[in-house]
């Protein structure tokens, strides 16, 4: 064998060494890539499992905030019928007192009424239209009544009488 055929085996031992390490370094990546998309395909699969927990999580948190709110809404309602049940309840006795600082030394009450539960009535007397007249803007003014109305004033004697009559604050 001459030089040219020792090179060209050695160019085709070279060629084929090449070939087979290429193959075999290929095989090798193919490999990890496969192993690699295995791992991921398992993530996804995880992933989306966790996903679909938390939405199932998610929906039912939901569900239970809102039965909470409705259970919430239930309560404010009774709490607000309780705080107006008290304030009726309060609001005759808490009318009077009111009504007893306010009177003027020259009133005299005759009658205090109450013929629905939210109105009241009352007969007052003076010797003076200025203290009924005052009598009558501070049940307005200090907010004891509300739909204030008075009668026209009737002199008997030397008193002066008239009828207020008004709503209860509830």
């Amino acid at each position: 064998m001459d030089n040219i055929e020792k090179m060209m085996l050695r160019v085709c031992g070279s060629i084929l060494i090449l070939i087979i390490l290429y193959i075999t370094f290929i095989k090798i990546i193919s490999g990890q890539i496969y192993n690699k998309q295995k791992e991921v395909d398992e993530y996804i699969s995880d992933t989306n499992a966790k996903l679909e927990s938390v939405t199932k999580y998610e929906s039912a948190v939901n569900d239970r905030t809102r039965y909470y709110e409705s259970l919430i809404a239930k309560i404010d309602e009774a709490n607000e019928k309780l705080t107006q049940s008290y304030a009726r309840k309060n609001a005759l006795p808490n009318f009077l007192s009111d009504l007893g600082s306010i009177i003027p030394k020259g009133v005299q009450l005759l009658s205090v009424e109450n013929p629905t539960s939210k109105t009241v009535r009352i007969e007052a007397q003076a010797t003076e239209y200025e203290q009924l007249g005052y009598f009558i803007s501070k049940i307005k003014v200090d907010g004891i009544l509300t739909n204030v109305k008075s009668t026209e004033s009737v002199k008997q004697n030397e008193y002066i009488k008239i009828t207020i009559e008004g709503d209860l604050l509830y």
